[in-house]
């Protein structure tokens, strides 16, 4: 696979963003509850840079004005994303050349529906976006909108969207199943937090990628069978051997692309390696004959390409295992909507592991002072969370 088509991904993923942009139609904000409050809250990126780039700013409220398919949601919190980071970095612009407002994923309360949705006012939902969720409500069609599970708060719900979403697309992709065993790199993060469970519930074998024994020991919790150290020098050796029981690993699943030839090596003979996008360094070029040679599949995954269908199956495949209690979202941090700077501090601490060097194009080496001041923060552990500063009025409402 070429820098090329990554590249190509890569813009299409943000032409679609910059499509969903706060105010531009799809996912677009409106009113806050109260009649006399006529402003609300967003977060916007305002130039290309640090946490200090995204500034929260009060915005008209326009007024409510929605299709027969659309719904009002009154946002409680809204998931931060390693994405989020990547356009703040960018400096992306919406539609229309101005101010971009992130966020992929939401929890809240539908306050109003269309005439032909199905939900009903009241209703605490979780919502996939293209982006606009920095903000306190959000008007977007009803097929993006799932129910939360039972005895599921709106915290923890906020968790779900991205890494179900892209988990499952991973999983599905890979038919897994019992019989087969995977390895996922804690790179991938909460997405890796959601892998993990849901392939023990589909019965596979999971092994777990970390390099630390704190990180192990939280994968094991989750159901990982077994757990290695990608820094130890005879990783690809222990993890084949470990895997000789099962047949080898079928699947592996990655987002730093550094790792590619480690990850071509511990495949099995037709294996597939899944990438949840691509971040650290460029991805090399393959000779194809690295590839043949284990008859192996290469795929990068599109965490913006949603749709009614996969959504649908989302909820038919997943939504079971997470009320059953299968699968549960794990929170890191939370911090007012207003301290959104602070939260994107706080995926690039210094100490933590993983640098932010994602395929930014041109933006790259304007921007390299900022990407190597911090690292990103994988939040093995949980996910970092805004939640609206009105919380206790949407509480009330839920």
């Amino acid at each position: 696979m070429s820098d090329s088509s990554i590249s190509r991904r890569e813009s299409s993923r943000k032409r679609k963003a910059a499509q969903c942009s706060l105010g531009s139609g799809v996912d677009k904000p409106i009113p806050a509850a109260s009649a006399a409050n006529k402003t609300m809250t967003a977060v916007f990126i305002e130039r290309a840079g640090g946490p200090n780039a995204l500034v929260p700013q009060e915005v008209a409220c326009p007024e409510p004005k929605l299709n027969a398919y659309e719904v009002l949601i009154r946002v409680a919190y809204i998931g931060v994303n390693r994405l989020d980071l990547e356009q703040r970095l960018e400096g992306l612009k919406g539609t229309d050349g101005k101010r971009f407002c992130p966020g992929l994923e939401c929890s809240g309360v539908i306050e109003a529906v269309g005439e032909k949705v199905r939900h009903k006012v009241g209703d605490s939902v979780c919502a996939f976006l293209d982006s606009g969720g920095y903000t306190e409500k959000i008007v977007l069609p009803s097929w993006r909108v799932l129910c939360t599970p039972p005895d599921m708060d709106l915290r923890n719900a906020a968790c779900l969207p991205e890494a179900a979403y892209t988990g499952w697309s991973a999983l599905s992709r890979a038919n897994l199943g019992q019989g087969k065993t995977i390895l996922i790199h804690e790179s991938c993060g909460d997405v890796a937090v959601f892998a993990i469970q849901m392939a023990k519930y589909l019965r596979a074998k999971v092994f777990a990628a970390a390099d630390s024994l704190k990180k192990q020991e939280f994968y094991k919790t989750l159901g990982a069978d077994k757990c290695f150290n990608y820094r130890n020098a005879d990783f690809v050796s222990l993890v084949q051997r470990q895997a000789r029981e099962t047949g080898g690993i079928d699947v592996v699943l990655d987002s730093w692309a550094i790792n590619l030839r480690k990850n071509l090596k511990i495949l099995c003979n037709g294996g597939l390696l899944l990438y949840v996008d691509v971040h650290g360094f460029s991805l090399e070029v393959l000779q194809i004959d690295s590839l043949m040679s284990k008859n192996a599949n290469i795929q990068v995954l599109c965490r913006s390409d949603k749709s009614i269908d996969s959504i649908q199956e989302l909820k038919a495949s997943v939504w079971p295992a997470i009320c059953a209690g299968h699968v549960k979202p794990f929170i890191y941090e939370c911090y007012p909507l207003s301290q959104a700077a602070k939260a994107h501090k706080a995926m690039e601490r210094k100490y933590f592991f993983q640098r932010m060097l994602s395929a930014l194009g041109p933006w790259t080496s304007k921007l390299e002072r900022h990407v190597y001041t911090g690292m990103v923060e994988k939040c093995v552990t949980g996910k970092i969370l805004l939640r609206v500063d009105s919380i206790e009025e949407v509480k009330r409402h839920s």
